[in-house]
């Protein structure tokens, strides 16, 4: 070989880069950014054109749920079929344009697929969240209040009774007792305390002279005002925090699914230094940043990865700091944080983007492993992504979503703002006299109770007026009072015409206390079973009556979001019609049972 050539040939190996150096860098991918053309351009093309030419040019910049776009060709007074059907296949995951194509339509169909929407969407999850965490707890403490006042009513005037016992008397009268216990009962709120410190008390009360059974069903009613008033109102409003408008997690939500709106970045911004350890934040800043083409600043937002969050929520970040590297051309750290995430969460999106930076980087024997992983994992979002061409990140790249497990988990989790709503609600149910922890006492005040209950004094079982050993010491273990023994005892010599008279007042008792349940149980089904003693079903079905009504009543005073639409009225309504209907069907038999008790009084 001449000399001449063998020096250029040693020129052009010195003048080459070194494997690793070509390997470590590459042409920076093209990130789209901002919204596209101006709305000037479509001023005079026909609606469908311009949805058409809109949702063209935002899906080249990242977008897949068009929700806005789906909404315009929704318009009841221009919508034809063809319309509505590509109006949900822009926003086939939203559920307010699920439900609207639904109604328009007239489509069991597409109503069912409008309710998977809202069980797969984080605001309809957390809207449903607030709405029946609201209703179950507004119909136990209904249940609650009304099985303390009534297990307190049948035993308030054995109280008065035994308070009577206090002065010696034989026979006392119970009135003074009972007007004592309510005098009591009345002086509570004086101190500063509220209608739910009053209710344990009164629980307390009936537990110590009701039945074994009442009184242990009165126990688990006060424990159900706790249980309310404590775990379950405080996991309830940080549920409700995060259902505002407002809220930091809906906000990533819409920035992560394509579906910001104005001022959503700079929110986020101001949630991030703020909240500078929350990964869910940051992960969701970065993702609208790189949206607008911002790398460095997406670069920034994920500068530093907090140590909070989920296993999967820290494997998006990192295959989003993956694509980051690979969108400024550094394949080597592009490969080395997909590999991280491949570690942590194998999907299909993260082989692909790892094959893909393996191509970048020239290594094309490495990247045949991954990309068939990704293959068989999810072939047809491979088949959709390879069948792309150009220079978008968005096409050679899968940023998948951010799971939904980090957003219910955050949801979860404490905050100053749910702090502050349950110590409100706290505030107005135990009052201002009451530590923020006395809802632990009606845990157990009502079992103390139990446990400290007085059965010396029980009721007759034909008049139900006191009965104790006190009284009637002949008596001990009667069913029945001194009173009615003697007059309805065989062989007794009281005059015909008093016994009847007696026996006619005990009719007539009766038939007044038959025709009052039957009216209550028309306005509180369950209520007239309790009085009977049988708390069992009558809570159930004043749950029942307290959720139903709940849900017909409070939709409008829970936050709705956009994604919720018309599902917001008619999901509330179906169900809480759906709980009233067998709550009322058991006031009706209650109804009817009471009305033939009182006939047969007659």
């Amino acid at each position: 070989m001449r000399p001449g050539w063998i020096l250029a040939a040693v020129l052009v190996l010195s003048a080459a880069p070194a494997p690793d150096a070509r390997a470590a860098r590459a042409e920076p991918l093209d990130v789209p950014s901002g919204l596209g053309s101006p709305p000037e351009w479509g001023r005079d093309l026909p609606l469908g054109e311009r949805v058409t030419r809109a949702a063209g040019e935002l899906a080249d910049r990242g977008y897949h749920e068009l929700p806005v776009l789906a909404w315009a060709l929704l318009d009841p007074a221009s919508a034809t079929p063809e319309t509505i059907e590509r109006a949900v296949e822009l926003a086939p995951h939203t559920p307010s344009v699920r439900f609207e194509a639904a109604r328009q339509l007239r489509s069991p169909a597409q109503l069912l697929a409008a309710v998977s929407a809202l069980l797969k969407s984080f605001p309809g999850i957390v809207w449903l969240l607030t709405l029946s965490g609201a209703a179950f707890g507004i119909g136990a403490f209904l249940a609650a209040t009304w099985a303390i006042l009534i297990g307190f009513l049948r035993t308030v005037s054995l109280h008065g009774h035994a308070f009577g016992h206090a002065t010696a008397a034989q026979d006392p009268p119970a009135w003074p007792g009972v007007l004592i216990v309510l005098a009591g009962l009345a002086l509570i709120p004086l101190a500063g305390l509220g209608p739910a410190v009053v209710l344990g008390v009164a629980g307390a009360l009936a537990a110590l002279r009701a039945e074994r059974s009442a009184a242990i069903f009165v126990a688990m009613a006060v424990a159900t005002l706790g249980v309310v008033l404590g775990p379950a109102l405080d996991q309830w409003a940080r549920i409700a925090v995060t259902q505002a408008r407002d809220s930091a997690a809906l906000i990533v939500w819409r920035v992560d699914r394509a579906q910001p709106l104005p001022g959503d970045r700079e929110r986020l911004q101001s949630a991030v230094a703020h909240e500078p350890n929350d990964l869910l934040l940051r992960v969701g800043l970065a993702t609208a940043a790189k949206r607008e083409g911002d790398i460095a600043e997406a670069r920034k937002a994920l500068a530093i990865l907090p140590e909070s969050g989920t296993v999967a929520l820290h494997a998006q970040a990192t295959s989003l700091l993956g694509i980051l590297h690979l969108a400024d051309g550094e394949v080597e750290r592009a490969i080395s944080a997909f590999e991280t995430s491949r570690s942590t969460n194998e999907t299909a999106g993260v082989l692909y983007n790892l094959s893909q930076a393996y191509a970048r980087g020239m290594r094309l024997v490495e990247r045949s492993a991954p990309f068939a992983a990704a293959r068989n994992l999810d072939p047809e979002l491979v088949s959709r992504y390879t069948a792309f061409e150009g220079k978008n990140v968005h096409r050679f790249l899968i940023q998948e979503p951010i799971p939904l497990s980090a957003y219910l988990e955050r949801a979860f989790r404490p905050s100053p703002e749910a702090a502050e709503l349950s110590r409100q609600v706290r505030l107005w149910t135990l009052g201002p006299g009451a530590p923020g922890w006395t809802w632990i006492v009606l845990l157990a005040v009502g079992f103390v109770a139990v446990g400290a209950r007085r059965s010396g004094i029980r009721r007759c079982s034909r008049c139900e007026r006191p009965l104790c050993a006190r009284c009637a010491p002949k008596g001990k273990n009667a069913s029945t009072c001194m009173r009615c023994a003697n007059l309805f005892q065989r062989g007794s010599r009281i005059d015909p015409r008093i016994r009847r008279l007696h026996l006619d007042l005990d009719r007539k008792r009766q038939r007044r206390l038959s025709f009052g349940r039957a009216g209550l149980s028309l306005a509180l089904p369950g209520a007239a079973r309790m009085f009977d003693g049988r708390f069992a079903g009558g809570i159930v079905a004043l749950v029942m009556l307290g959720m139903g009504v709940a849900l017909v009543m409070t939709p409008g005073l829970v936050p709705l979001p956009f994604e919720v639409g018309g599902l917001g009225a008619v999901v509330p309504s179906a169900l809480g019609y759906t709980l009233l209907a067998p709550a009322y069907l058991v006031g009706l038999t209650d109804v009817r049972d009471q009305l033939r008790r009182a006939g047969r009084t007659t």
